[in-house]
Order: C-alpha cells, then structure tokens, then sequence
C-alpha cells in the first residue's frame, strides 16, 4: 500500500540523513566492508517518504518506500540472463543466505523511467539476492512524472521530471500526471491519503 506524500517537510525523511544513517555502521565499526557485514538498522516503514536536500529546477524529488516483486524491476547492470558481473555473484548468494535468515538488506534505489519502467539504479547485488531467495524487495522509488508546465518534447511526448515536494505540494494528486508508478496505485485503490488530509477539487 502506498501512502501519499505528506504536505509538511518535517514529515518527510531528508535523503542525506538517510545516507548518513546507511553508511553509520560501516564507519563507525571497525570498517568491514557491507558487502560482508549484515546491515543491523532500523529501515523506515513502507509509505516513508523521502525528500531530496538539492533543489533543482522544479524543486526538490521526493521517493517513496515500497515492497516489490523483484521480478519487476530492471536491472541495468544485469546481463541477458539476469546475471551479474562474475566478481559479484558471490556477494549476492551473501546476501541471499541472509534473506534467506530473515533480514532484510538496505532498500535498493529505483527510478521511474520516461516509459514507465522501474530501473534499479543502486543495488543490483541485493536485486538479484532477492530474486533467488523469493523474497519482496524494498525500493525506495523516484516517480517521474511531467512537467508542470504540461510541455511536450518534439516528438509530442510529454517532457518528464522527477516529482518534487513543491509539485506535490502545489497540484496533490495532479502531479502524479504521467507517472504509470502513481497512476496503477491510484487504479488499483492501494494509495491512501495521509491522516487527516484530504483532497478536494
């Protein structure tokens, strides 16, 4: 189920704190590497929204928690067989015998592609972990969606951008425009307003 994205920034989780927090275990430790080292933090819940530090042109991205199927994700680092690299394989029958434990590893990065696709654009080890354990995997997931301005390029097809805080905060549900992410969450009614807001038109 997927909450939608809070109207107050002091609900959001800030991407750099979330960063701090992931890397935290290896720098304070002793500097075992996680490819080696189980990840032992607290994940924020699914529905956690995320908003981005940077401010670019239509304001600042904002990402969502999710659990996936991971066979629907793409993995751009995979070969046609699904396979990784041969010098990373190892690490992910690593972490697919601790799926396999019951812990979960950090959530993979996701991006909305213009086609509506779902790249994973960091943590192709722990994609392929969890395809071969069965398991869901957690995605923080960028959705892309038009632009304000409703733009198209020269071809006629919409222009995109990553959806922001400010988008959100401006049009609510309308700056989901063009994201099929947003959109099949909507259809399928798995998308539930954050308490006590509502929307009306």
């Amino acid at each position: 189920m997927m909450m939608t994205p809070p109207l107050l920034e002091n609900e959001y989780l800030s991407l750099a704190k979330w960063r701090r927090d992931l890397r935290a275990p290896y720098l304070e430790g002793d500097g075992t590497s996680s490819r080696h080292n189980r990840f032992r933090r607290a994940i924020p819940a699914v529905g956690t929204w995320r908003l981005d530090d940077l401010r670019g042109l239509h304001g600042r991205e904002i990402a969502v928690l999710v659990d996936l199927d991971p066979l629907r994700l793409i993995g751009s680092e995979l070969d046609v067989t699904g396979c990784l690299l041969p010098d990373r394989r190892a690490d992910a029958q690593r972490y697919e015998q601790w799926i396999r434990a019951g812990h979960r590893p950090p959530p993979v990065e996701v991006l909305e592609t213009e086609a509506g696709q779902l790249k994973v654009t960091d943590g192709h080890r722990r994609l392929v972990a969890s395809r071969n354990a069965g398991a869901v995997i957690q995605c923080w997931v960028s959705p892309t969606v038009d632009v304000p301005s409703g733009d198209s390029d020269s071809n006629g097809q919409p222009i995109k951008t990553g959806l922001t805080f400010e988008m959100w905060s401006k049009k609510g549900p309308d700056a989901f425009e063009g994201s099929l992410f947003c959109q099949s969450m909507l259809l399928t009614h798995e998308v539930i307003l954050s308490p006590g807001l509502e929307w009306t038109s």
